[in-house]
Parts: C-alpha cells; sequence; structure tokens
C-alpha cells in the first residue's frame, strides 16, 4: 500500500514540474484541426440518428404496431455489439475514409428502402417488417463504419 501511495506521489511530482498547461493550447497550431475534425465527427455520427433507436427504439416500434418492440430493440443492441468488430478490420482494409463513405452510402439506402416502403403500404405488415429490416440493416452499417470511429 505505501508503494503504490509513494508511486503516485512520484507521479504527481513529475507531472507538476513539467509546469501548467492552459486548456487553449488544445486548439492552436496542429491541434485544432484534430480538435475540428474530432467534434465534426461525433456531431455527424450523433447526426445520423442511431441514438434515436436505442433512446426511443421501443416506444417507436410500438407505436409503429410492431409486435414485441422490446424483442426487436434488443435484437438491435446485439446486432450493434457484434457489427462493430468488423469495424476494426474495415478501418485498417479500405481506410477512414472510404469505410466511412461506404457506411454512409449504406445507412441512406436503408433509411430510403424503408421509407419507400412505408410511402407505398402504410400500417401494412409489409411496412413493420420493412421497419424492421431496414433499421437492423441501419445499425448493422453505422455499427461497422462510423460507430467506433466518430466517438
Amino acid at each position: 500500500m505505501e508503494e503504490a501511495v509513494r508511486q503516485i506521489n512520484t507521479w504527481l511530482d513529475e507531472q507538476k514540474s513539467h509546469g501548467r498547461v492552459s486548456l487553449l493550447e488544445s486548439y492552436r497550431g496542429s491541434n485544432l484541426r484534430r480538435q475540428l475534425l474530432g467534434m465534426a465527427m461525433a456531431f455527424w455520427t450523433i447526426a445520423t440518428g442511431v441514438t434515436f433507436w436505442f433512446g426511443y427504439g421501443t416506444t417507436f416500434f410500438q407505436a409503429a404496431g410492431v409486435k414485441n418492440a422490446f424483442l426487436v430493440s434488443l435484437i438491435l443492441a446485439v446486432v450493434n455489439c457484434i457489427f462493430t468488430v468488423p469495424a476494426i478490420y474495415l478501418v485498417e482494409k479500405i481506410g477512414r475514409r472510404r469505410s466511412c463513405f461506404y457506411g454512409y452510402f449504406f445507412m441512406i439506402v436503408a433509411y430510403l428502402m424503408t421509407g419507400i416502403t412505408h410511402s407505398v403500404a402504410p400500417q401494412s405488415s409489409t411496412s413493420n417488417n420493412m421497419l424492421i429490416a431496414g433499421s437492423v440493416l441501419f445499425i448493422m452499417a453505422y455499427a461497422a463504419t462510423w460507430g467506433p470511429m466518430g466517438k
């Protein structure tokens, strides 16, 4: 125990010897570009709408008339976990920019397919099934591309 306290005090003394650093240093020089890119990526990650599915998915599915809305939300969470793993490979294989572009494309396709199906046959079982399939496809595309990179 005393050794751990001694190590912590040594580390704190070392940190104090470096002097004080202001928060504004994070926004100067090349750090400004990194900060702005990070904030933009975080903003666009949230702007995809993924937080809606995890925050209000069950309520939304119930309102849409989907049976077992909680089960569908649980499936979305599992899909999100499973498809986060390939994201590491995708970034290494095809790069961050391409991965984000492909993810964006597939998320848009999932939204469009769902929207078109609902416009053609509103309040039908086909519309509900496409709502489930579209949301799963969206979460798959998001988790494999934008999710791990934008946060």
